[in-house]
């Protein structure tokens, strides 16, 4: 059950990201650089278990979209990342995705599983907007 309803989610939020322009690393990445504004490359990284270089093509894609910043670089300092004012505009779009996926998920369980179910979920979709 746990499969099917998340396929069937995760095809209703790719529609709604792809009118943002945006796919689903995109979108988590824009969500983690919000939570930890000035996160390094190194650390957005570990935060989405992936490496360094994994990274580096979604970022330049937020940084294209003009979603993110970056500092400039300076030898033996990370390059940081911080939420663009056109990244926190995007960002209510995206939780309105997210509500819709968390509604969508929880009225397809049994309703003394979806208080659980629901509480789960609010935890993991919160999102905290940093400051750009």
């Amino acid at each position: 059950m746990f499969i099917k309803v998340g396929r069937h989610v995760e095809r209703q939020l790719h529609r709604s990201l792809t009118e943002c322009g945006l796919n689903m690393n995109n979108i988590i990445a824009l969500l983690e650089i919000a939570r930890w504004p000035g996160i390094s490359r190194a650390g957005l990284a570990r935060a989405l278990q992936v490496t360094p270089q994994a990274i580096h093509g979604t970022t330049s894609h937020l940084i294209e979209e003009k979603l993110i910043t970056r500092s400039e670089y300076v030898p033996g300092f990370p390059v940081e990342f911080s939420v663009s004012k056109a990244g926190i505009e995007v960002i209510p779009e995206m939780n309105h995705a997210l509500k819709s996926m968390h509604l969508e998920i929880v009225s397809r369980f049994p309703p003394r599983s979806a208080v659980e179910i629901a509480g789960t979920l609010q935890r993991l979709l919160e999102v905290p907007v940093g400051s750009a």
